[in-house]
């Protein structure tokens, strides 16, 4: 497989998760940006987004599924943390 470049890899992987927004009116890019803003915490998330814990766990799981190619799930919180803060990078 061809090697691709970390803001290739992250357009990618937000690309996945609009993409998947879009279709099922969904919020995991969003729920991705505030689990990072929280430290990783669920609660915090949860409260923020006026959610109950397991639904973001549920959306976490379904991030989790979704990029799997891309993502190392031992690791996930710091893969995340990296990708969803080079995203915000290019979008500021």
């Amino acid at each position: 497989m061809k090697e691709r470049s970390i803001q290739t890899q992250v357009d990618i992987m937000i690309n996945i998760l609009l993409e998947y927004d879009k279709k099922y009116t969904s919020s995991l890019l969003k729920t991705l940006l505030a689990y990072v803003k929280n430290n990783g915490e669920i609660s915090k998330t949860a409260a923020e987004l006026f959610q109950h814990p397991n639904t973001i766990r549920y959306r976490l799981q379904k991030v989790k599924d979704l990029l799997a190619p891309y993502l190392d799930e031992k690791n996930f919180y710091e893969y995340i943390f990296i990708f969803m803060n080079l995203y915000l990078l290019k979008v500021e």
